[in-house]
């Protein structure tokens, strides 16, 4: 079971649990057997979960999906479902995990357990290392050998890692995220207000979306002329994902960018 708009990835596996069909040009067909449901919506997860399903895979806040934070009753929901159904609760913390959000994990805020869990991006500090945890139940399937990775475990990377994941780990540097998201998503909020071109903005943490009506790329090149860098998540949602370590005076800076981009965009349209 995954869900719509979701993303898992670009390998094969990962790329068929991926909600979003213009991920799969080029790569069809996928794998059988995956079903896909509404986000933060539990009836549409429980019409399509059986005693059959063996994993729920979910993002606490789809990423390239648009920027979506779950709500912690859904999540509260598909824990309670796993566990009468008898399958998984897999969660893809890849984007939004490791303090994006203020929480080391972002399931934290919604006060459940997964089973599994992925990590990866930022847990080196732009070296590649990936990380799986399991719960006991989960782990007593596996043993050592089953599954590996050629570049996996390298002394660099994971000291590296261990290195960030201290650092992150701290009650104020996690402190300092929720406050500096917080001013972040305060100021995009003040774009929306003056700039009816922004039509929504979602987040959690140093992870924010705006939907713009305009075409998101105008929105991006204005920006990268001016020298902030974003992305396109979703069909209409500008990407905020700054370093977790970014200074209120580099967010303000953001902010005014965002704003000077969003009214050349929006003249261009009108």
């Amino acid at each position: 079971m995954a869900f719509h708009h979701s993303f898992h990835g670009r390998t094969y596996g990962a790329l068929s649990a991926t909600g979003q069909a213009k991920f799969w040009d080029g790569f069809a067909p996928m794998l059988p057997g995956i079903h896909f449901a509404e986000f933060n919506n539990l009836d549409s997860v429980a019409e399509k979960v059986t005693d059959k399903t063996c994993a729920i895979l979910v993002e606490p806040i789809q990423g390239e999906g648009g920027v979506n934070p779950g709500h912690a009753d859904f999540f509260q929901g598909l824990r309670e479902l796993a566990d009468e159904r008898g399958c998984l609760l897999i969660l893809d913390e890849i984007q939004c995990g490791l303090g994006r959000t203020g929480k080391l994990f972002a399931h934290e805020w919604f006060d459940i357990t997964p089973d599994i869990l992925c990590a990866a991006k930022p847990i080196a500090g732009g070296l590649p290392l990936g990380a799986i945890l399991l719960s006991e139940k989960a782990a007593a399937a596996i043993k050592p050998g089953n599954h590996g990775t050629t570049f996996g475990g390298g002394p660099l990377a994971t000291a590296a890692g261990r290195y960030v994941f201290n650092k992150i780990r701290r009650p104020e540097f996690l402190a300092a995220v929720i406050e500096k998201g917080a001013r972040l998503r305060a100021g995009l909020h003040q774009v929306h207000l003056m700039q009816p071109v922004v039509t929504a903005v979602r987040g959690m943490g140093l992870m924010a979306g705006a939907d713009v009506s305009c075409a998101p790329q105008a929105v991006i090149d204005a920006c990268r002329e001016r020298g902030l860098l974003v992305c396109k998540a979703g069909e209409k949602a500008i990407r905020f994902v700054p370093p977790l370590i970014v200074s209120e005076t580099e967010i303000d800076e953001a902010l005014n960018i965002f704003s000077q981009a969003i009214r050349q965009a929006g003249q261009k349209e009108g």
